[in-house]
Order: structure tokens, then C-alpha cells, then sequence
């Protein structure tokens, strides 16, 4: 999973309305993300190559543990009676997509 961190900047409503004048049509909070995506492009290119692959290494398995919890395994049983008892045994495995 992702290790994400939340950062809150407090700012006095008339200083974030003055500097938003002065953004041309941006949010100060669009401008503040592209100043981190900044900081980060501006990190040695190896530490950000790792950062990166750690990132997209932890996506990819979220999505693959989504897809399995949506989608769970199911057997199939044949069921033989003989002689008054019955008898059950698997016949194979598939996946199929579980209801919520």
C-alpha cells in the first residue's frame, strides 16, 4: 500500500484569495502540487528512479489484490450416490467473479 502523507497549510483566507489573483486562473492548492512535483523532479535522478518504481511496484500489487478480492476461486463438485450414501468430489477449479 501506498505511504502517503497529508500536509495541511493553514493561511489566512485574504492571503490565499491575494496570491490566487496573481495565479492566473490556478488554485493556490493546484500551484502548491505543482511546487512539490517540482521539489521532486529536482531530487537526484537515482533516489527518483527508486521512489518511482517503489510507487508503481505498490500500485500494481493493490490492483492485483483488487482483482482477486473481486474475483475468488470456485470448485466444482460432482456428487455420486451409491447404494443410499453419497459421495462428493471435486471435478475442477475456475475463477469466478464474487457478488458484494
Amino acid at each position: 500500500m501506498a505511504q502517503q502523507e497529508k500536509i495541511v497549510l493553514w493561511i489566512d483566507r485574504r492571503w490565499k484569495n491575494a496570491i490566487e489573483k496573481h495565479l492566473n486562473g490556478e488554485t493556490l492548492q493546484e500551484h502548491m502540487e505543482d511546487v512539490l512535483d517540482d521539489l521532486c523532479n529536482q531530487l537526484p535522478q537515482r533516489e527518483y528512479a527508486q521512489i518511482s518504481k517503489a510507487i508503481q511496484a505498490e500500485s500494481a500489487a493493490a490492483r492485483e489484490q483488487e482483482k482477486q478480492r473481486r474475483h475468488g476461486p470456485l470448485t466444482v463438485y460432482s456428487k455420486t450416490v451409491k447404494n443410499g450414501t453419497s459421495k462428493s468430489h471435486p471435478v475442477r477449479n475456475c475463477w469466478m467473479p464474487l457478488k458484494n
